[in-house]
């Protein structure tokens, strides 16, 4: 594609093709993926709770009973009940370690839910609260996403036609991947272990979890990094603008996923130690590194320890980058492109295939080969690798496509206008929709339903309990009163 369009209503064009296509693939997912589980209410919990009284008491009272439990737990539970129960105990453990890993998310949820269904509201009634949190559960998901959504076209506004095209190009594909591909991919890797596995199937699950267009911090993250894929691949391989433009999206990617974005910043940190270690000695290159692992110091047990070697090792390759810079005559502008598109996927696939090597690393290393750390890793590091290589491949897409078509500004209009156009027409002809307004009612509904069983004890029929544990320490917290759940023997006797 010719970079001589710049012509303003052609970016103004791309941009708004560009929002479009993201949300009414935002809106499509809502519709069929958005449902009150044990994530979105954790979320909902994790918003709020700043908002309340004290919850500790009531969550801690839950740890107890699920403590005392295992010690000693009823003979008539099944193994599949003793497994959703050791399940929701082993989450209800961990997950408030995630309260530092959400930070920009947990601002936003907090702030929706707080307007949307304030306590003084939700603290009147069952129904109130039922419809409350419901309420509350879509409007910040759905907030946040457009929120997301605005902020990946103003950061890639100044980009180029080729860069645009190539993020609508994989907004659709990831799109049509996400609503249709419909794989089981557990034959293909049961003979591997349990990270690679988690690693190579990830990117072709239906998991929703970690879908792109998903809820979650998570798929915020992803369009973010996206983002600076983009603008960072039109810096030093299209030689548009500075190279260090992209980098201060790397501190905004840790504040959105303290995780995710430490892990994305050690990658980075990686490529250009090979291809281009001069930028580090650019201070908005090492402020945006350093910004990246600070943020993630306060983050969950995985972020923490790992953002604290991230500095070490930044501390380090800063100090001796400027050694060899400054006995080096080349110039440094910062603005030097740095090998080929083509090495840098390179780079990325050799960081990729590094992880299939963790499991034999990590059992000469004494870590069980089941080690729950390492298979979480696995299961993050497939999502993030599978967005960037089909990001990759949508880049050389385009790539093709414009040494053999001329575009033209016409063209351009056309193709643009095309693609929301095909979005429609896919979710006309499908069983996708646009209609929102039924997952609202749907989630109300499910709220009524957690709500009401409260009271009774939990089966652990299935490993989706953890909706109704957070449900009860939520209306404990609201109402400072103990309707924390259940774990009487009833509850493990429901089945033989």
């Amino acid at each position: 594609m010719s970079e001589d369009m710049k012509q303003p209503w052609i970016r103004i064009i791309l941009s708004v093709t560009l929002l479009l296509t993201m949300l009414m693939a935002c809106a499509t997912h809502a519709c069929r993926h958005l449902n009150l589980s044990g994530d979105e209410v954790f979320f909902y919990f994790m918003g709020m709770k700043d908002y309340w009284s004290d919850y500790r008491p009531f969550y801690e009272t839950v740890r107890g009973r699920f403590a005392s439990q295992e010690r000693d737990p009823h003979p008539q539970m099944s193994p599949a009940q003793l497994e959703n129960f050791q399940s929701s105990g082993f989450y209800l453990g961990i997950e408030p370690l995630y309260f530092a890993e959400y930070k920009v998310p947990r601002l936003i949820w907090g702030t929706v839910s707080a307007i949307v269904a304030p306590t003084n509201t939700i603290i009147g009634s069952d129904q109130a609260l039922s419809d409350g949190l419901g309420d509350s559960v879509f409007f910040m998901f759905l907030t946040g996403y457009v929120i997301v959504c605005l902020f990946v076209v103003a950061v890639t506004y100044h980009l180029g036609n080729f860069a645009k095209v190539a993020l609508i190009v994989f907004m659709v594909a990831t799109f049509m991947k996400e609503s249709f591909l419909r794989v089981d991919v557990a034959p293909f890797f049961q003979s591997l272990s349990t990270p690679s596995s988690f690693f190579l199937s990830t990117p072709i699950s239906e998991n929703k979890d970690m879908m792109t267009f998903g809820f979650s911090g998570r798929s915020w993250f992803l369009l973010l990094l996206v983002a600076f894929l983009a603008c960072r691949w039109e810096s030093l391989f299209r030689g548009r603008g500075p190279s260090f433009r992209a980098y201060p999206l790397l501190p905004v990617l840790t504040l959105v996923h303290a995780t995710h974005g430490l892990l994305v910043a050690a990658i980075v940190l990686g490529i250009d130690l090979v291809t281009g270690p001069r930028r580090l000695i650019n201070s908005a290159v090492l402020l945006s590194y350093a910004a990246a692992f600070g943020f993630a110091l306060d983050g969950g047990s995985v972020a923490r320890p790992a953002a604290f070697a991230g500095v070490l090792v930044l501390s380090l390759v800063f100090l001796t980058a400027s050694v060899v810079v400054s006995q080096s005559k080349a110039p440094m502008d910062g603005t030097a492109r740095s090998g080929s598109w083509g090495r840098e996927v390179l780079m990325i696939g050799i960081f990729a295939s590094g992880f299939l090597l963790a499991q034999p690393i990590a059992r000469l290393a004494g870590i069980p080969a089941g080690s729950w750390w390492l298979t979480l890793l696995g299961q993050r590091l497939g999502n993030i690798f599978g967005v960037i290589f089909l990001f990759a491949a949508s880049w050389l897409v385009v790539e093709l496509a414009s040494r053999r078509l001329s575009w033209r500004p016409g063209t351009a209009i056309f193709a643009a206008a095309a693609v929301p156009v095909m979005i429609a027409g896919t979710v006309a002809i499908t069983d996708l929709s646009f209609n929102v307004r039924e997952v609202r009612q749907r989630l109300r509904s499910q709220s009524g339903a957690f709500l009401s069983g409260i009271s009774e004890p939990i089966s652990f029929t299935a490993n989706n309990e953890l909706h109704e544990i957070w449900y009860s320490i939520i209306k404990s917290s609201i109402h400072n009163k103990d309707y924390t759940v259940r774990l009487g023997p009833a509850a493990e006797a429901t089945q033989p």
